[in-house]
This record gives structure tokens, C-alpha cells and sequence, in this order.
């Protein structure tokens, strides 16, 4: 489906563009949000009517068609799925309630062991306000970022200016032993953690924090009011090194990066990071390729029914054709490993950082009688030479070692000093 070209440290990339391309309009791709579930009511039979379905049943049965005929790998997982549906259905037919029936088919759907597809029963649904509702763009709380370790510590790996824990001396690198008497146990992760943090503005909280070195510490923290709007970041960095991060590839902030990439282009090498980075729009991810490699085929999204090509606009010319490297980790997620991967497949960049969160894949959800909902993968992206996005996630060419609690109390990067080793190499 595509091409690769060789990005020799030192040298410029110059893509070639293929014969073929795939030319697609803008809107080809957008006609995946019309792979809507079809709900499709019933027909009028000949002879006699047929017994309309108890609402478990007319549940069930509209979950097990829709994955049948949407569900994006049509191996089933190696799930026998037609012989799955004789077992299921005679153990809701005989379930005594409602919910004792949505716990078989919750079941069922397990068996597919896919983390984007899964019904939730109606005791499990919130209750939804009505009309649509835009994201916080801010929120009651200290202004910090928090990360879970691999041995379950809650560490501060960020500290917003200004906010009410850096006036408390809340620092990077500082292990969340407490809150408010409160001790995460065993199991309890972020979330629990941030839930307990979080309150009414003026109000305070009682920290107890832990350094690197292990001394521990109280800290009172006023709660405040903590801006989410996310901004672009943009520097040259010490030995002419470009640095940019678009932390949402949303039209709005995908623009704000292209007024400041011509303030990079003379720079010798450049860092995408990419770090954090997951949410946006499908034209926001294909235009931040596009200054990397110009008009290229840049994939598509596979589903039962063919290939949906990606759009890209075919006059697009590479704005920056210098030596590039893409940060990623565990929180680079979505259309951020879908960039990742397709700079990494045409050999334009070398990806340096952890392993990307993975799972990701497009999604459908229907309701289902009875108030439940049934949420069903059916599209993956792959690339120009046909590969599908991991499951697992990309894995970076230079893998960097989580950095430890002293280095982000110094202010360290080890990514980033990684990143700056490979670019300055031959």
C-alpha cells in the first residue's frame, strides 16, 4: 500500500511519491461514523406472528447479531461464536431476572477477551444528563500530575505553575503516602488517589508525602481552581534541537502547532513528543504527518466490510525533512500511536520511550432492551504496508527505562536525553 524510505542520521527525507496513491476525499474516511450498528426492527412474516422475545432474550440476541456481523476480526478471537450462541441464549432464557440474564451476556461477550468490546448491564449504567456535554476545562483540586509506579506507589511527576501544591511544596518526585488520613491500599490506583484529592475550592487537604530519599513530610494543600486547557509547546532546545508537543490533536491545537513549526525548521533535529498524547481528530493526526512527510498513502482503517483509506491532501509538501525522533510511552494512546506508527513504518523517524498503551481500536455502541448498552469493536487502523496497529502497542526502536524518583526530582528527562543521544548520533 506504500512506500519506505531510509532516513540515514545526516540526512534529509525526501518522499517519492507513489504511482497509485490512493486519492480519496475528505469525507471517505468520515463514512466509518455511518458503520452505526444496524438496528433493524422486525419484518413482517408470513403465516402466523411470530412470539415477540422476552426483553433478555431481544437483548441477547441483538448483542450476539451485532457482534456477528460488525465485530472488526472475524475469527471471533478463535471464539467459536455460532456455537456460543446456543449455550447463552438457553442460560438467559432461564435466567430468573433481568439482571441475572445480563450477567450471561456479559459473559458471552467476555469470552472475546476484547477490552473496546463489552456490554454494560443496566444496574451499572449512570444516569446521563441530558443534551450534550462539552469536557472540563477545569476543575477543584491541588494542580498536580499524578503516576502510578510498578510497585503501586502514587508519585508526582508534575507540578502546574502557580498552583496550590507548588505554594504548599508539593514537589516532583514526591511518593502520595496519605490524604486526609487516608492510605491507598493494595489495588488502589490513580483514580482512588485523585478522587480523595479532589474537593471544594478553599477548602483544605492534608497531605503526607515521601522524597526519594524516604523521609516523609506533611504538607496542607488550599484546593483551587486547576486550568485543563491544554496548550502546544514549542522550543529549540540547547544544541539546536527542535521540541514540539501538541498535547490534543483537536483542529484548534493542531493549527496552534503549525504557527509555530516555522520557528523549528532550521533546527538540525527535531523531537516530537508524543508522550500523553491520544485524543483529537482523525484530519488534526493526518496533518501533523503531513509536515513530516508531505503527500504520502497514510493507511487506512480495516472492518468487515473492506478498507476505509485515510484522506490526506495530495498537494501537501513535507515542511521539515531533517533527522526526527517521536517520544512515546504508556500514555501514548489512539490517533497518537496511529502517527507513531505510520513516521515509524516509512523509516521518517526513530521512536524512543516505553512501549504505547495499545488497544486501541474504532468502536460502535447500541443500546439494548431492557437499559443495557453493548459497545462493539469493528474497525483497526493499518498501515500503508498492510500491518495492523498492535493490540499490544508499538514497541520504540530505543527503549529508555522508566526514569526513577531522584531523576524526576532533579528535573531530569530521560526520554528526552535520549532522544537528543540519537539525534546527535551518525
Amino acid at each position: 500500500m506504500g512506500i519506505r524510505t531510509s532516513n540515514r542520521r545526516g540526512r534529509t527525507f525526501q518522499p517519492r511519491r507513489r504511482a497509485g496513491v490512493l486519492a480519496v476525499a475528505a469525507t471517505a474516511f468520515f463514512l466509518l461514523a455511518a458503520l452505526a450498528v444496524v438496528l433493524a426492527g422486525p419484518t413482517a412474516a408470513q403465516g402466523p406472528p411470530r412470539e415477540t422475545p422476552s426483553p433478555t432474550l431481544a437483548a441477547f440476541d441483538l448483542a450476539w447479531q451485532t457482534i456477528d456481523r460488525t465485530y472488526v476480526d472475524p475469527t471471533f478471537g478463535g471464539v467459536d461464536w455460532k456455537g456460543v450462541r446456543e449455550e447463552y441464549r438457553s442460560r438467559v432464557e432461564a435466567a430468573p431476572d433481568l439482571e441475572a440474564a445480563y450477567a450471561v451476556i456479559v459473559e458471552m461477550v467476555g469470552l472475546l477477551q476484547d477490552g473496546q468490546t463489552f456490554v454494560v448491564p443496566p444496574s451499572a449504567r449512570a444516569p446521563q444528563p441530558d443534551g450534550a456535554q462539552e469536557p472540563e476545562l477545569e476543575y477543584a483540586g491541588i494542580g498536580v500530575i499524578i503516576q502510578q509506579l510498578e510497585n503501586g506507589d502514587v508519585v508526582v511527576v508534575h507540578v502546574f505553575d502557580g498552583a496550590p501544591a507548588q505554594a504548599a511544596g508539593v514537589l516532583v518526585g514526591d511518593v502520595i503516602v496519605s490524604v486526609d488520613g487516608w492510605a491507598p491500599a493494595e489495588g488502589d490506583g490513580i483514580e482512588a488517589v485523585s478522587q480523595h484529592i479532589r474537593g471544594p475550592v478553599d477548602t483544605p487537604v492534608e497531605l503526607t508525602v515521601r522524597d526519594p530519599d524516604g523521609a516523609e513530610r506533611a504538607a496542607t494543600v488550599t484546593r483551587g481552581r486547576i486550568d485543563l486547557r491544554p496548550t502546544v509547546e514549542h522550543r529549540v532546545l540547547e544544541g539546536g534541537t527542535g521540541y514540539l508537543r501538541v498535547p490534543v490533536l483537536t483542529d484548534e491545537l493542531v493549527e496552534e502547532g503549525a504557527r509555530a513549526l516555522p520557528g523549528l525548521l532550521q533546527a538540525s533535529g527535531m523531537v516530537l513528543d508524543l508522550r500523553g498524547v491520544g485524543a483529537g481528530s482523525v484530519a488534526g493526526a493526518i496533518r501533523v504527518a503531513q509536515w513530516f512527510l508531505g503527500a504520502v498513502d497514510l493507511g487506512g482503517v480495516v472492518t468487515r466490510t473492506g478498507v476505509f483509506p485515510l484522506p490526506f491532501v495530495q498537494e501537501a509538501i513535507a515542511a521539515y525533512n531533517r533527522p526526527l525522533v517521536v517520544l512515546v510511552g504508556p500514555t501514548t494512546s489512539s490517533l497518537a500511536e496511529v502517527l507513531a506508527m505510520v513516521l515509524q513504518e516509512y523509516g521518517r523517524a526513530t521512536l524512543v520511550g516505553q512501549r504505547t498503551q495499545g488497544g486501541f481500536e474504532l468502536t460502535q455502541t447500541a443500546e439494548l432492551p431492557g437499559g443495557g448498552l453493548l459497545q462493539v469493536a469493528t474497525g483497526r487502523y493499518v498501515s500503508p504496508e498492510g500491518k495492523l496497529l498492535p493490540l499490544e502497542g508499538l514497541t520504540p526502536e530505543v527503549e529508555v527505562p522508566r526514569p526513577e524518583l531522584k531523576e524526576l526530582r532533579e528535573g531530569r528527562d530521560p526520554d528526552l536525553e535520549r532522544a537528543l543521544e540519537v539525534l546527535r548520533s551518525p
